[in-house]
């Protein structure tokens, strides 16, 4: 009786049995194959790789080739026609597959020059029936030496190992010690990261226990992320330090492999040391012995000064934050912190390359902030910005995607003719950028393509954070396909189980499906946190912005205002800066405050009256928008008009300025105004050419079915 097959070998069957359902299908590649066996991309490329040490398209390849040969000793056809059997759909690059995989070309096997046995058929060998017994029991005894050698470095065998940092046990904390806490993590991901032989799990996909009380069994953890071994630090306090205890353990055996105490300074100082003595002390408890290379990048310091580098460890830990509260105000406190590292240590690289991407692509894409950056200091940052990245690649880390960006924002060219779109490379970095860039300039289709671009290179790096995943999900709702929007959350909710953020990606995916739903949706995760800032702002624009049928008679006014106060309130007891809102403009205007109305009126013309003019504008139909809202409030219609039409002028642009122009629409009663109407056509016509080209994208990435239409 044949021995049951392993998990391993189970996993390869039904990977070759899906693979040769779609042989023909030249377009069946690893997103195709990842969606057939309900699978995410990220984690069936793992897995291969774990299994047969090979990316999945190197497998397909294969798959398909080691295919090709048995029909072409049958001669089943021509090599044309058997390359298009195969699913090659180039005869040229199949013989150049075949013959580098092979050694010689498919047409010999044709003509019946080269007889293939099955064991090459299946596994490329060349090995011969007639080796020697004696060449066999000396090759067999070179193997035994060399696996009792590797074993003396290697504790898990030859294969690399994958290493996963679980999140730090007291990460609420205080400031300071969340702070150095988060730095070091971040370090310890850099510096094992540095081991050729160490494979680092992504922080994003640990960070699905961040919230958890109790975790998983080392059983769970390793099917969860398929790694090897398990980093486990818990924190407590002795005196005026932190004491972090860490556990190293073997998730295949369950056991425990090491552990160690370490004395951490709780404002950040010495987070360095005690990265680099934990990866050390890994790699021995590993039995890896790191190359003189790999020890002088662990020993390497950031900064020799203390001080400074106190700074930046701060500015690290606030930013962490930043980055996992969508909505947070810290990113000014982080800049202060980086900035105080620098006047400290000027020759500080890493903080002025942080600075960079703060002044960049950390503040400018994010909606929320730059909403309501006036002109001026949206050229401030980007000033900022290349001042930060000069000297970042001055002091020796340079960051050439980073400085495109940068230059790219300040370009009045459209997206494909910008210096970033102009010079690409392909890195998951680039693409990144390319699609904060298309972002800001309102070219969803250019976003969502390098988005898509990112997200196909993942495998290859780290996803540092869920932001990356959710503007994907954000535009695909902005052009109006709200089901690939719900794959994209889905997607986002594999690779982390982070709840917030998962409600905040439902936002956009559910705007675009009716009033009725949108507000269902809000305010289920409003009375779950009633001080939560975004819920309040998006219930009050709802009830601003929907048209009364909606409410079937209920005081929606009365309802806005209840959440202006509301926003107000949470504004003041967060010590948070309240912001020009045009919206609250609108219904201040509405129940008679003049005085509070016109401060914001006033602000909301200040800090964006400038736009109408330029078109180096980051979001600027927002903008315009928001310009036409405050000029209708001072009942000047002819200024309204001159923003519609700027509008009008732009080829792109999201839905829901569409839906703010509705509004204006039905409170200035513009419906039989001829130039109004001639305006919002030119909008709707761009709008559709633009989401008629994103929809055939989705249709060829497999998004949505060619018949289908999304809502």
């Amino acid at each position: 009786m044949s021995a049951r097959p392993s998990m391993d070998e189970q996993f390869l069957q039904k990977l070759t049995r899906a693979i040769d359902e779609h042989l023909a299908d030249e377009n069946f590649g690893v997103n195709e194959l990842a969606a057939e066996l309900g699978m995410s991309r990220t984690t069936l490329h793992r897995k291969v790789k774990q299994v047969i040490k090979k990316s999945v398209s190197t497998f397909i390849r294969e798959t398909r080739l080691k295919r090709s040969i048995e029909l072409l000793q049958n001669k089943s056809g021509t090599v044309a026609e058997i390359a298009y059997q195969v699913g090659f759909s180039s005869t040229t690059y199949f013989t150049k597959c075949f013959h580098d995989f092979y050694g010689f070309p498919p047409g010999d096997v044709l003509k019946g020059n080269h007889e293939i046995e099955e064991e090459q058929v299946k596994e490329k060998k060349t090995n011969k029936r007639t080796i020697l017994s004696g060449v066999v029991i000396t090759a067999f005894i070179i193997v035994l030496l060399l696996l009792y050698f590797s074993t003396k470095n290697r504790r898990f065998g030859d294969s690399k190992l994958s290493i996963a940092i679980l999140p730090l046990s007291e990460m609420n904390s205080t400031e300071n010690t969340y702070s150095a806490l988060s730095a070091l993590r971040i370090h310890l991901h850099g510096d094992l990261g540095n081991l050729e032989n160490l494979d680092v799990i992504s922080k994003l996909e640990t960070d699905k226990y961040k919230n958890l009380s109790v975790l998983p069994d080392l059983n769970q953890i390793n099917k969860d992320l398929r790694a090897d071994v398990v980093i486990s630090i818990s924190v407590g306090k002795v005196g005026n330090k932190l004491e972090l205890n860490t556990l190293l353990d073997n998730t295949k055996t369950g056991k425990q492999i090491s552990g160690n105490t370490y004395s951490l300074n709780p404002d950040g100082e010495n987070v360095d040391e005690i990265s680099n003595q934990i990866t050390l002390d890994v790699a021995k408890e590993l039995r890896i012995s790191p190359t003189k290379e790999e020890k002088e990048k662990i020993s390497v310091l950031l900064t020799e000064n203390k001080a400074a580098l106190r700074h930046y460890n701060m500015g690290i830990g606030l930013s962490e934050y930043a980055k996992n509260h969508k909505f947070s105000p810290e990113w000014h406190r982080v800049i202060k912190e980086f900035k105080a590292a620098i006047e400290i240590d000027s020759t500080f690289a890493e903080a002025w390359l942080k600075l960079a991407e703060i002044y960049s692509y950390r503040m400018l894409p994010n909606r929320y902030i730059s909403e309501f950056l006036n002109l001026n200091t949206f050229h401030n940052h980007l000033d900022s910005a290349r001042i930060a990245i000069n000297n970042a690649e001055k002091y020796g880390k340079g960051n050439d995607a980073l400085k495109m960006f940068i230059h790219s924002l300040n370009s009045t060219a459209k997206f494909e003719d910008s210096e970033l779109a102009k010079n690409p490379q392909n890195t998951s970095e680039y693409y990144r950028y390319c699609g904060y860039l298309a972002y800001i300039k309102e070219d969803y289709y250019n976003a969502i393509k390098s988005w898509l671009k990112f997200e196909e290179n993942l495998p290859d790096i780290e996803l540092e954070e869920i932001s990356d995943l959710h503007y994907l999900n954000a535009v695909a709702a902005g052009v109006g396909f709200p089901d690939v929007c719900d794959k994209f959350v889905h997607s986002a909710l594999e690779k982390t189980l982070d709840s917030a953020y998962y409600k905040y990606s439902l936002i956009p995916a559910t705007s675009p499906r009716g009033p009725k739903l949108y507000m269902e949706m809000l305010y289920k995760y409003y009375h779950l946190d009633t001080s939560e800032i975004p819920f309040v702002n998006f219930l009050m624009n709802c009830y601003l912005l929907y048209d009364p049928s909606v409410f079937s008679g209920i005081a929606y006014m009365d309802s806005a205002y209840f959440f202006l106060k509301k926003r107000v309130d949470l504004f003041k007891k967060q010590n948070r800066y309240l912001d020009p809102n045009i919206y609250m403009a609108c219904i201040y205007k509405y129940f008679g405050e003049e005085k509070k109305s016109m401060w914001h009126i006033q602000k909301t013309l200040e800090n964006r009256s400038a736009l109408i003019d330029t078109i180096a504008t980051p979001m600027k139909s927002r903008n315009c928008i928001q310009l036409a809202l405050a000029y209708s409030l001072l009942n000047q219609k002819d200024s309204v008009l001159l923003c519609i039409d700027k509008i009008s002028q732009l080829e792109t642009m999201p839905g829901e300025t569409i839906s703010q122009i509705n509004y204006l629409k039905r409170v200035q009663d513009l419906e039989k105004d001829q130039q109004f109407l001639k305006y919002y056509q030119q909008i709707l016509s761009h709008f559709g050419t633009e989401r008629e080209k994103t929809k055939q994208l989705f249709i060829e990435k497999g998004f949505i079915e060619p018949e289908k239409e999304d809502v």
